[in-house]
């Protein structure tokens, strides 16, 4: 299996072809705007370089805004949700595009 990591700039990286998993370790800001403002990029974004039926593990302590945008986008689905720490809220959540 051919496995290539690319640690990036997410919002400007542009590449030839989609990829079939994306895995990443969410930022944490201080106000719930920032939060919110980088969640609905980051979806976007996601759209424009996750293949269809690819999978993204996302590890992130934001369950309530990621559930509102996978509301708000039926091109992913959240297929699995583990709590990672239940006192800090973190959680590693598996969403499938659609």
């Amino acid at each position: 299996v051919s496995i290539n990591y690319i640690n990036r700039d997410y919002f400007d990286f542009k590449h030839d072809y989609m990829f079939d998993e994306i895995i990443t370790n969410m930022p944490v800001f201080d106000s719930r705007e920032e939060t919110d403002k980088f969640y609905n990029i980051f979806f976007k974004k996601t759209e424009s370089i996750l293949k269809k039926y690819g999978i993204m593990l996302l590890y992130s302590g934001e369950k309530n805004i990621i559930k509102k945008y996978l509301r708000l986008n039926d091109n992913f689905k959240l297929l699995r949700e583990f709590v990672i720490n239940e006192r800090e809220g973190n959680f590693e959540f598996i969403i499938g595009r659609n």
